[in-house]
């Protein structure tokens, strides 16, 4: 049985100091080479992931090399840096492209959201409890902290950097989720 992961914002050949010098890195070819290994160390080949935008940067040609290096099948959620014609090479090498937002369902009463962006998608009532169980997976603000939005409406950060420069796992997402609800 294949598992289900979620990432965002790997920025694949960003050659730019604020992101990779946070994420505890010297370079980009450190960084880049880095989360490949930590992808596939958790992640299988049969595997599931869903990726919340900003997957490669650089020269596009050169930067999917890394993607092509990563474990499991990978759907993409399109962000802010997923121009035209990175959409077209990533289609080109087989990733399927969800568009900007998709839903799937984790259970029978819960929902995840899956968008680049925070998006509130369970506002709190009037006794400060979450009205429903549709969270907000996101990435896109290159947070450490995957809890930087929960009070906004149940948004959970699943960025490179909230998660060690790993890919987080539907058990531990659940797992975190039932812990703050």
């Amino acid at each position: 049985m294949s598992n289900i992961w979620f990432t965002s914002d790997t920025h694949f050949m960003h050659c730019r100091d604020f992101i990779y010098e946070p994420r505890g890195f010297n370079s980009i070819t450190e960084h880049d080479l880095t989360i490949v290994r930590n992808w596939n160390s958790v992640v299988r080949p049969n595997d599931v992931v869903y990726h919340l935008g900003d997957c490669i940067m650089g020269k596009s040609e050169e930067s999917i090399r890394y993607m092509d290096a990563l474990n499991g099948n990978i759907k993409i959620i399109l962000g802010n840096h997923c121009t035209d014609n990175r959409v077209k090479l990533y289609q080109e090498h087989g990733y399927e492209i969800l568009g900007y937002a998709d839903k799937i369902k984790i259970s029978k009463n819960t929902s995840l959201f899956l968008c680049h962006y925070p998006t509130l998608t369970m506002p709190r009532n009037l006794n400060g409890e979450l009205n429903g169980k549709i969270y907000s997976l996101c990435g896109h603000v290159h947070t450490k902290d995957k809890w930087l939005d929960w009070d906004k409406g149940g948004i959970y950060h699943v960025e490179l950097d909230a998660h060690n420069c790993y890919p987080v796992s539907l058990e531990e997402v659940r797992k975190d989720l039932h812990s703050k609800s």
